[in-house]
């Protein structure tokens, strides 16, 4: 569902938490020492997400419209195209740093070895 102001269930209070949780963490991860105590983002979010999650649950249950296979679809069909891209962007840079690394032993190796002389 994407966050409209059209829709009858649309909180913009508690997408500005959700944002200002998200900025909690990511202030705190980027700038340690200026953000104290950021990481009680990570509960605010999680709290905020049990929430809606509930209240989705709750809605669904109501209307005697709940699948359980149906909830968590709509979960995965979110969630992780996102995944996919950080999982993606996580090989390239771990199969770089690897060549990276090789290339380096390869060149240190070089100065290491000693090359038979030749016959004088």
């Amino acid at each position: 569902m994407k966050p409209d102001g059209n829709h009858p269930g649309y909180r913009a209070d508690i997408d500005g938490l959700r944002a200002i949780a998200v900025l909690a963490v990511v202030v705190f991860h980027a700038f340690p020492g200026q953000l104290r105590g950021g990481f009680v983002g990570v509960d605010v979010f999680f709290v905020i997400s049990g929430y809606l999650i509930s209240k989705i649950i709750i809605g669904s249950l109501a209307k005697d419209r709940f699948s359980l296979a149906e909830f968590y679809a709509r979960r995965v069909k979110r969630i992780f195209p996102a995944l996919a891209v950080v999982l993606g962007a996580w090989l390239v840079r771990a199969l770089a740093r690897r060549v990276h690394a090789a290339r380096q032993a390869r060149g240190r190796r070089r100065w290491v070895r000693l090359e038979p002389r030749a016959a004088e």
